[in-house]
This record gives structure tokens, C-alpha cells and sequence, in this order.
């Protein structure tokens, strides 16, 4: 694929080989990015047994990654999931929402609701098929067991109230946060001249 693409250059970490052979001026293809170094990519060479004495040669997990890193420069495109594909094509606009954000996430609270359930219940004796059914009434509720049972009725969640929940939060909390957009979700105004910046971000909200 990197052949494919016309990949030129790759970043390699600066490991001390890397580095020593770098110092010694043995190499004027070679140029210090930081923590990494640029060398031209050549398939035959990176073909080679990586190893101390071929300070050029990339391991196929360092070969992933700078092409990885290639592409997100290069060919960004390259790296969209069909359902970022299919929302650009839709024309949509695609809201990367903070990591670790459970309150913006109605599958984080819908999962929340079974596991609690599970939890409340959960005893010695309980087994694994019992966790399944007691996460699935956490979600669904358990009116079929009310006239085998004792337990009390849970009436399961309803996924309407969680996205409103979400959405409330988002337009009181986040959105005020994000420079560049306003509004409300559903109706969202976007500055396209600002230089939006996903690398910190996980998951979306779409407009």
C-alpha cells in the first residue's frame, strides 16, 4: 500500500542506534524531526530484518505507524470508516465530542442502566446466565417475571429520554466549549475558517 500511495519519507522513533548513526553524520538522507528521524522510504530496503545494525530499517509495528502518520497528512481520506464516508457523501458535518465523556454518550447510560441492575442483584449464587437475563431487564424492563418473582418491577429505559438527556447537556455544557460553533444540537452554526482540531477527540455528535 505505501508503494501504492508514493510514499517519499518516513519518520522512524529515534532509538539509540538510530541516534548514534545519526550523530556519527553517516547519513546525510537522514533529518531530526524531534523524536523522530526522516529518512526516504525505500521498499526494498524496509523489505530488510530490522535490526541494531541497520539503523534504517523500520520493525513492521514502526512501519505501521509512520505510515499511519503518513496518511493522516498525505491521505487523510484514506483513513475515514464507511460510516464517515457515508456522512460526507450525505454531506453531513461530523462533531468529534471529548474522550471519557459518558453524560454526551446515551449507549454509556443505556449501558449503565443493565449493569446497575445487574449489580444490585448480584449475589453469591449468582451464575452467568443470570447476569445475561438481569442485564437484559436492566434494559428492557422485567414485567414477564412479576407473577414468578419477588423482585421488584424495573421498568427498563427508554432510549428517547437519554438522547434528550445527552442533547440537553451538550447545548448547555460542550457546546459553549468548542471555539469555532454555536447554536443548539440539531441546529448547529459552523465557522469552516476555523481550524478545527480532532486529535484529542473519540466519538461524535452529528448535525
Amino acid at each position: 500500500m505505501m508503494i501504492e500511495d508514493v510514499v517519499k519519507e518516513i519518520e522512524l522513533p529515534f532509538t539509540d542506534s538510530r541516534w548514534n548513526y545519526y550523530k556519527g553524520g553517516n547519513d546525510s538522507d537522514m533529518f531530526d524531526r524531534g523524536e523522530t528521524v526522516e529518512i526516504s522510504f525505500d521498499p526494498i530496503e524496509q523489505q530488510e530484518r530490522a535490526g541494531i545494525n541497520k539503523p534504517r530499517v523500520a520493525n513492521l509495528k514502526e512501519l505501521q505507524v509512520a505510515y499511519l502518520k503518513w496518511l493522516k497528512v498525505n491521505k487523510p481520506q484514506k483513513l475515514l470508516c464507511s460510516f464517515e464516508k457515508r456522512m460526507h457523501e450525505e454531506v453531513y458535518e461530523i462533531l468529534w465530542t471529548p474522550p471519557y465523556c459518558p453524560k454526551l454518550q446515551p449507549i454509556e447510560i443505556f449501558w449503565a442502566a443493565g449493569k446497575n441492575h445487574v449489580a444490585n442483584l448480584y449475589d453469591s449464587n449468582t451464575t452467568m446466565k443470570d447476569v445475561i437475563r438481569r442485564l437484559q431487564d436492566g434494559w428492557y424492563g422485567d414485567d414477564h417475571q412479576i407473577k414468578s418473582t419477588d423482585n421488584e418491577y424495573t421498568k427498563g429505559v427508554r432510549c428517547e429520554p437519554l438522547i434528550r438527556k445527552c442533547e440537553e447537556c451538550a447545548n448547555a455544557e460542550y457546546i459553549a466549549l468548542c471555539p469555532g460553533l454555536q447554536g443548539r444540537i440539531g441546529n448547529l452554526e459552523i465557522d469552516e475558517t476555523h481550524d478545527r482540531d480532532h486529535s484529542n477527540t473519540d466519538r461524535f455528535f452529528c448535525d
